[in-house]
């Protein structure tokens, strides 16, 4: 069984203050329904740990659009790295939803039969830049 709380943030201050590079997944929001979302509290420690980044995967699912707009902040979006979530497929229904996504980007995501594609479709159509998805090797070498 998970801990809900494992996905706050504050649990990777010591390897931040220790100079390592990590990476939040699933930009610390929540994933079940009752879930707490941390997502605040990543962007807060953010602006104190420059080696902290974090990935948008599960963003184009029906649960976690409410945080894509926070994500597209210039300041936020170049800490932001491209994750799919694969093998869960990406369906855009939530940036839909969330007025993120025009009706026209999703009815065209629907007609894309590679689901990594149709996630990068998604991501492009609602902000994210193209050094979202190249920014991995910086952050890694």
């Amino acid at each position: 069984m998970l801990n809900a709380s494992d996905a706050d943030p504050r649990n990777l201050r010591l390897p931040l203050e220790c100079g390592v590079s990590v990476i939040a997944a699933h930009e610390a929001g929540k994933s079940g329904l009752w879930d707490p979302d941390y997502t605040r509290v990543l962007l807060e420690m953010m602006d104190t740990f420059p080696k902290l980044f974090t990935d948008n995967s599960a963003l184009a699912g029906p649960n976690r659009w409410r945080t894509i707009s926070a994500l597209l902040d210039p300041k936020i979006q170049q800490r932001v790295i491209h994750g799919s979530d694969f093998p869960i497929p990406s369906c855009g229904l939530g940036p839909w939803i969330g007025k993120l996504l025009s009706g026209a980007d999703y009815f065209q995501s629907q007609k894309i039969n590679n689901p990594l594609e149709t996630d990068v479709f998604i991501k492009q159509a609602i902000g994210f830049k193209q050094s979202t998805f190249s920014r991995l090797a910086d952050v890694i070498s």
